[in-house]
């Protein structure tokens, strides 16, 4: 009986440890599976983070060249734009260099022109006189003309400017009848209040071209300047006035008119 009843109680006892141990081993693998369950979790997980990271690296990568690829562009543009300018620079400069070479010939030019002008219509011959638009004149002693590319040329004494006398030559293109006593007086009064009207006209030819001679007397801030005019109606109107001041030339001033004469 005892034998039975401990027999019974083992074979409770076995089916009880037979549940436990199936109960700890279903336990264990549901840890284990658990475990496991979490590891591959992990691992999926890791795995989505790594593509993560590898995506926003490609991203980010793709960025920088996107940027790199826009401040190069930028740079490229840049350059191109700063040779640019610099071209239009030069171009400029190299305008600039050009019209004023070209300005420079021009005066160069003109400036022989003038000279050349100057020494055909103002030059001396072989007997001494000055030349002034194919009218010769012996001038007085010690007058020195003051040769230069103005359109009235002025003789002077040495002892300019202490003495102021002076022979002065220019041109036109009028006619003689212009230079008729009436019209000078006319003209003379219009100019100067102090006119006291012309004096010794004359009208002649000199080498077969119509010729006028007249005095007068003007005054200029209260002192009396005598002129004589002297106008030969040549290939030009040249006109020769002998301003006398001192009264020191009055007879040279003369002599220096009986000297004109019309060269070729």
């Amino acid at each position: 009986m005892k034998l039975k009843k401990v027999l019974a109680i083992t074979t409770i006892l076995s089916i009880l440890c037979s549940f436990t141990a199936c109960g700890t081993a279903s336990k264990r693998v549901t840890r284990e599976e658990r475990d496991a369950g979490s590891s591959v979790s992990e691992v999926v997980f890791s795995e989505e983070a790594e593509d993560e990271t590898v995506s926003e690296e490609e991203v980010s990568s793709e960025e920088s060249e996107e940027e790199s690829e826009t401040e190069s562009a930028e740079e490229s543009e840049a350059e191109s734009e700063a040779e640019s300018e610099a071209s239009e620079a030069e171009s400029k400069l190299e305008d600039e260099s050009k019209s004023e070479s070209k300005l420079e010939d021009e005066s160069k030019a003109e400036s022989k022109d003038e000279e050349e002008n100057s020494e055909s219509s103002k030059a001396e011959s072989e007997d001494g006189a000055f030349v002034y638009e194919g009218v010769s004149i012996v001038l007085p002693e010690n007058f020195t003309v003051q040769d230069s590319s103005a359109s009235i040329v002025i003789a002077y004494p040495d002892t300019y400017p202490q003495e102021t006398d002076n022979v002065n030559f220019t041109k036109t293109n009028e006619s003689v009848a212009v230079y008729s006593k009436e019209n000078i007086n006319k003209t003379m009064k219009t100019l100067f209040d102090g006119y006291k009207g012309c004096e010794n006209y004359k009208q002649y030819k000199i080498d077969g071209y119509d010729a006028v001679s007249y005095n007068h007397t003007i005054n200029v801030s209260d002192v009396d300047v005598e002129q004589t005019q002297l106008v030969v109606f040549a290939d030009s109107t040249v006109i020769i006035t002998f301003t006398s001041i001192s009264g020191n030339y009055d007879d040279a001033f003369q002599k220096a008119i009986d000297s004109v004469k019309v060269v070729d």
